[in-house]
């Protein structure tokens, strides 16, 4: 089919440079611009702060009982209150990760295991957003029972790690706190986080996945150490080569065509027990 020429979008040289400092201005200055686009100096103004503050850069990870880092927190990770981490103050000595975005009152960042437009629902079947930021009751209204009797934010989600989201916690490290543990501190960014200070946990690509597929950190990180019996449950499969998989299709196909020649073989047994009877009858009137 031809192509509709009108559909086609041309991007010069410069298309590149306009993404990045676009990128580059949703890191920084997040949605605490309520939806109005800063001027060139209140934004260098901000840019400035951002690198400045890298020193006082907060990691945050969200750990469960063992002290495994099942998520890294990123810009875009959500918190209880809604907003995402690029929203909060995310560059201060006293760890203090506060949202910055008007009339929220969220005093400090809480994660929540969501990406995109994932929900978390409290067992009482409602969102998190319906639920108080402080008192984490549930503030949904049935037009007919009236408010939602649920006393706190209570979720069934289940981690990859095999625990609950209950017995996750948020940590908040600064960067000697971090390396004192033997932990990374570098980020993507060269070291710089290209002007992001809200880069939280993410240090190297594999901080986005979870923490049982970083298997060899996870052995390094976690205290007491995992078990071997634990590790077979949460250790991730090997890729198996391609004479591997032709090996196990083959021994598949020959169970499943030896259960089908069996299969075979019962039905001709049935058959021929059908027609002894009649071969009988036959026989005895000729006789």
């Amino acid at each position: 089919f031809p192509r509709n020429m009108s559909t086609i979008i041309k991007l010069d040289g410069t298309a590149n440079a306009h993404i990045q400092a676009y990128w580059e201005y949703k890191n920084i200055v997040g949605d605490t611009d309520g939806g109005k686009l800063l001027s060139e100096e209140e934004y260098a103004k901000r840019r400035k702060e951002a690198f400045e503050n890298q020193k006082n850069r907060v990691y945050v990870t969200w750990l469960n009982e063992n002290n495994l880092e099942c998520r890294a927190v990123g810009p875009s990770s959500k918190c209880f209150c809604g907003h995402k981490f690029r929203d909060h103050d995310s560059c201060n000595k006293q760890k203090k990760v506060s949202c910055k975005i008007s009339k929220c009152k969220c005093k400090l960042f809480e994660y929540i295991p969501i990406r995109g437009s994932q929900d978390l629902k409290c067992h009482c079947k409602h969102s998190y957003k319906f639920h108080n930021i402080t008192s984490r009751k549930c503030n949904k209204k049935h037009p007919v029972k009236g408010l939602c009797r649920c006393h706190g934010f209570v979720s069934s989600f289940g981690c990859p790690c095999g625990q609950p989201f209950s017995a996750h916690y948020t940590l908040f490290e600064t960067r000697k706190e971090r390396q004192k543990a033997g932990k990374r501190v570098d980020n993507l960014g060269m070291g710089t986080g290209m002007g992001c200070a809200a880069l939280g946990g993410i240090t190297t690509f594999s901080s986005l996945l979870d923490g049982v597929d970083r298997v060899p950190q996870m052995l390094q990180q976690t205290n007491p150490p995992i078990s071997d019996l634990q590790m077979q449950f949460i250790r991730p499969k090997q890729k198996l080569t391609e004479e591997e998989e032709m090996a196990l299709y083959a021994r598949k196909y020959e169970k499943t065509s030896s259960y089908a020649d069996l299969q075979n073989q019962q039905a001709i047994s049935q058959n021929e027990l059908c027609i002894q009877p009649e071969n009988m009858q036959m026989r005895h009137r000729h006789s």
